[in-house]
């Protein structure tokens, strides 16, 4: 009895279920005899998905060269863009075959429809796995351009980075165009916080470009150009004897001191450009830590930035920060704020001014960020030139030492120096003591190599022994050897005789002041009034002037109101390009190379400055000996600063 109970009620379920699917068998049937292609809404629907996912899919496949093209994915982005892709096309072509095969072949047959709706109920597990399928597909293929998108965000930021980067270290008087306008434009239209996201990291990158450009000054790179090139295959014995074990050591401080003209800022020039520095430093600061790399030259006949501590201070801030400019806002945060509310606020250049306290204590802030992995080789050179309290200097450069930093610092054998820093033989070199190979190999290629030097050496042996009396009263000061060495070429281009070139030498003073009398004696009489004055205006003005300048020096000679009666007119390049070769062959024949124009006259560049052949030079026409000599030479009624005023004004017009 209870199974036939339970037979009736399995029964019933079938009917019930054969009912219903009649049902929908019938309703779907009547949906495609009411259709005009002969297939149901839900199928049409299904069917323009599909085909849209198919166009879709083509168009993409099409781009994915471009995206390559223009790198604005990675190749792994691009390789899953190609497989869904592909995979996403093949798979709604497969529902669009079935769902064509599933619509009624004559629209409008009662019979053909219920055809139709029979194979439809049939296929309806196959059509649901199809469906599934693509929405995967769809998914996946959205969160890849999402990716893709958001790298092209990226891609837009770096442009705007990189054009910041490129014009951090100089004024832009241009507006500044990306190089890739259409990546920002396509991110902009493709996302919509694209456009805060960038003004808030411009406003960031201008406002780092702001402080960086108030720590820079003029000329701040003007003395490490002026110093000449350590000659050929000198100074290579520093690394290996004395220098690289220095560097690769814990000891902070180096110590370079020699007499006036031994080469001291060739050699530091020399140390800061050479590719073997930051390999040693390395060593040192470990593989995982950046490494920046910084130099000063004080310079006692620059500006005031060029031999002071806030030049150098700042000159130091500005090239870590230049290396480093995420540290800004960390280590100068009252200016970048500063600057960040001017901006926002559309308010007009806000004005960074650098004290030295203030210049300290972003430099305190800097010793104090153990987190970010830095360490700093700092070269200061002419301690000696430093206008001011050398003791002050002394403590600010022990200052430094709070960072992870390594110190080489050059100056006159001095006390003061000898005191704070002569207390570690190790640490230190006198280059005095350790050039004479260095001179021998100058002495050798700029005389010994000379073709008239070895026709004289050839008939008389002799010769050697000029070279190495060069060597031996040099007592290492490159700069008597280069007077020297000039001299003597200047014999064997009047054919002297060895005998002559003998006698030359010997009338040579070996210490470099009576050396520099010993040239301002053999000027020619006739230029020692011009040469008294032009010395007088060299060493009156604390900025070197221009060769320009000095040409019309020259003119107020011969019509002292000549600057205030010419008219204001514009000369043209090639007209101050003449005017200036006029001046270098007047400088060089009046002076015997006591002045000297640096960098070299090129046509269209203003570069140019006059100043001494060295500092010894400036020193010697200082002596009250010398002042005497050149006010006796030069015209009773001249003005030094009258002179430069006018020279100035006449420039300007």
């Amino acid at each position: 009895m209870v199974l036939e109970t339970l037979a009736a009620v399995g029964l019933a379920g079938n009917i019930f279920q054969f009912i219903d699917f009649t049902g929908k068998l019938f309703n779907t049937a009547v949906k495609i005899y009411q259709s005009q292609d002969g297939a149901t809404r839900e199928a049409e629907s299904d069917e323009d998905i599909a085909w849209s996912l198919q166009q879709s899919c083509e168009k993409l496949n099409a781009g994915i060269n471009s995206i390559q093209e223009n790198k604005l994915a990675t190749q792994t982005t691009r390789t899953s863009l190609v497989t869904l892709a592909t995979n996403c096309k093949a798979a709604a072509e497969e529902m669009i075959v079935a769902l064509e095969a599933l619509k009624s072949k004559k629209p409008g047959s009662k019979w053909k429809s219920l055809k139709a709706a029979l194979a439809t109920a049939w296929k309806e597990s196959d059509l649901e796995a199809m469906r599934r399928k693509l929405d995967t597909y769809r998914s996946q293929l959205v969160l890849e351009l999402q990716i893709l998108q958001g790298y092209k965000i990226k891609v837009a930021q770096q442009q705007l980075k990189l054009q910041f980067e490129a014009t951090v270290s100089q004024k832009v008087t241009t507006p500044v165009v990306p190089e890739k306008p259409e990546v920002i434009q396509a991110a902009m239209s493709q996302s919509p916080e694209f456009v805060p996201m960038v003004q808030k990291e411009a406003i960031d990158l201008c406002s780092n470009k702001a402080v960086l450009s108030s720590l820079r000054f003029d000329q701040m790179r003007f003395r490490h150009s002026k110093i000449p090139q350590a000659h050929q295959n000198t100074f290579s014995w520093m690394y290996s004897k004395c220098f690289e074990p220095w560097l690769e050591s814990s000891e902070k401080v180096y110590w370079i001191s020699g007499k006036p003209g031994s080469g001291k800022s060739t050699l530091v020039k020399y140390l800061v450009d050479n590719d073997q520095t930051p390999i040693s430093l390395r060593q040192w600061a470990g593989p995982d830590t950046r490494l920046v790399i910084t130099s000063y030259f004080f310079w006692v006949n620059g500006s005031e930035l060029q031999r002071s501590q806030e030049g150098l201070l700042r000159t130091l801030l500005f090239e870590i920060l230049q290396e480093f400019p995420a540290l800004i806002k960390l280590v100068a945060p009252e200016a970048w704020n500063d600057v960040q509310t001017a901006m926002i606020g559309r308010s007009a250049d806000v004005e960074i001014v650098w004290s030295q306290r203030a210049l300290l204590a972003a430099f305190e802030r800097l010793s104090k960020m153990g987190q970010v992995a830095t360490a700093f080789c700092m070269f200061i050179d002419g301690l000696d030139e430093y206008r001011g309290d050398q003791d002050d200097l002394i403590k600010t450069i022990s200052f430094l030492e709070c960072l992870n930093v390594k110190l080489c610092i050059a100056s006159r054998p001095w006390n003061i120096f000898k005191d704070a820093y002569g207390n570690k033989p190790h640490c230190q070199l006198r280059l005095e003591d350790l050039n004479k190979k260095d001179i021998q190999r100058y002495v050798q290629d700029h005389l010994g190599t000379r073709h008239d030097f070895q026709n004289l050496r050839d008939m008389d042996h002799q010769a050697n022994e000029i070279l190495d009396e060069i060597v031996e009263k040099s007592q290492g000061v490159f700069l008597w050897v280069h007077l020297v060495v000039r001299s003597l070429v200047d014999g064997l281009r009047n054919a002297d005789r060895m005998s002559q070139l003998h006698e030359r030498l010997h009338s040579l003073p070996a210490d470099l002041e009576d050396f520099y009398r010993h040239i301002f004696l053999s000027l020619d009489p006739f230029y020692r009034k011009q040469l008294a004055q032009m010395f007088q205006v060299t060493l009156a003005r604390s900025d070197p002037l221009s060769p320009l300048a000095y040409w019309y020096l020259d003119e107020q000679e011969d019509d002292p109101s000549v600057a205030l009666e010419m008219p204001c007119h514009l000369l043209s390049t090639q007209q101050i390009y003449v005017k200036m070769l006029e001046v270098q062959k007047r400088i060089n024949g009046r002076s015997k190379g006591m002045l000297e124009i640096t960098p070299p006259i090129v046509e269209g560049s203003s570069q140019s400055r006059v100043d001494f052949l060295h500092r010894t030079v400036q020193d010697f026409l200082m002596t009250t000996d010398m002042q005497e000599i050149l006010k006796s030479h030069q015209a009773k009624d001249f003005d030094a600063d009258l002179a430069i005023c006018g020279a100035l004004l006449a420039e300007f017009k």
